[in-house]
């Protein structure tokens, strides 16, 4: 179901909400996505953009209202319809070549999925309901625990970007980019 709710967010669509606010209608970013981190155990789902210095705070700002929208009312059902299908739709395309078929034995291998799990994707999603994805959002998405990093001069952005969080001031870590 998470699945689900990702393509609607920030998943590979160029209708995707986050793609659709940042990118079409405001135009700070080329692009704007979310995706989960795969692991033996759940890890991290993040999202993220490159706007211009001059409009990463507002970009900032409102991704953030944007997840808690996202917890707070879920998705509608047209957006499910969208996002179920266009994933269904796609989901042979993880697949199609010998790389991706390798590929997918490695991980259902190593994360411990049945065998298989890459071919019966489509299949899974089509018992996956409207419900059962605004449940999951709920229940999964966390805006108060979301961490962030953004490259840039903190010199420059630190007080905008801490603001646009709605963190204290000075309160961010700031690393120099040639630190590992």
């Amino acid at each position: 179901p998470m699945l689900v709710g990702n393509h609607v967010f920030g998943g590979d669509s160029f209708s995707s909400r986050l793609m659709t606010e940042v990118r079409e209608k405001r135009g700070w970013s080329y692009g704007a996505y979310s995706y989960y981190m795969h692991g033996t155990r759940p890890r991290m789902w993040l999202f993220h953009l490159f706007p211009a210095s001059k409009d990463t705070a507002a970009a900032l700002e409102l991704s953030l209202k944007l997840v808690s929208d996202f917890r707070e009312k879920g998705i509608t059902p047209e957006e499910f319809e969208f996002a179920r299908g266009s994933l269904i739709n796609s989901a042979d395309f993880s697949y199609d070549t010998p790389k991706k078929r390798g590929e997918n034995r490695i991980l259902e291998l190593t994360l411990g999925l049945p065998k298989d799990f890459f071919r019966s994707f489509a299949a899974r999603l089509q018992t996956v309901t409207h419900a059962q994805v605004n449940a999951a959002i709920r229940r999964q998405m966390t805006p108060d625990r979301l961490q962030f990093t953004v490259v840039a001069t903190a010199s420059e952005l630190q007080d905008a970007l801490e603001k646009a969080a709605g963190l204290p001031p000075k309160s961010a870590v700031v690393r120099p980019y040639t630190e590992e």
